[in-house]
């Protein structure tokens, strides 16, 4: 894997600690990731139990961080939104099962990756770490 640009790596940082702030965006993020497939949004907020109106939130701030992607689907005379794991919401999805099932880091994470997730579980911020060039 290629490594990773301080900005690119940054954005990750910041979107694992987004993830860790609540527990609907873990929730969100892990049920989308063991889904494998798009999920209809009605479909994902009675999974969560959220009301509509925090359940917009939620998603709003998830897709803001590129966490989440969204795509509207024709059926017949109406559209659905249909939500999925981007590459980066997988990726801190399969972090989360990895630590809850496992209790290890995923080993396809680059040493990069693997310090920001390490300075969130303890107590930092992203904006505490520099990434070597």
């Amino acid at each position: 894997m290629a490594p990773l640009t301080d900005a690119v790596a940054r954005r990750f940082g910041v979107a694992f600690e987004t993830v860790l702030s609540k527990p609907s965006y873990r929730f969100i993020v892990v049920t989308l990731t063991e889904s494998g497939r798009d999920l209809r949004y009605e479909e994902l907020r009675k999974a969560v139990s959220a009301s509509s109106q925090q359940f917009a939130r939620d998603i709003e701030m998830l897709l803001r961080h590129a966490i989440i992607d969204r795509k509207v689907v024709e059926r017949g005379d109406r559209y659905d939104s249909h939500l999925s794991a981007s590459r980066r919401g997988r990726m801190i999805g399969e972090i989360l099962i990895s630590l809850s099932h496992e209790g290890t880091l995923p080993s396809s994470l680059n040493v990069t990756e693997k310090r920001y997730v390490q300075l969130a579980f303890s107590g930092g911020s992203s904006d505490d770490m520099t990434v070597d060039a």
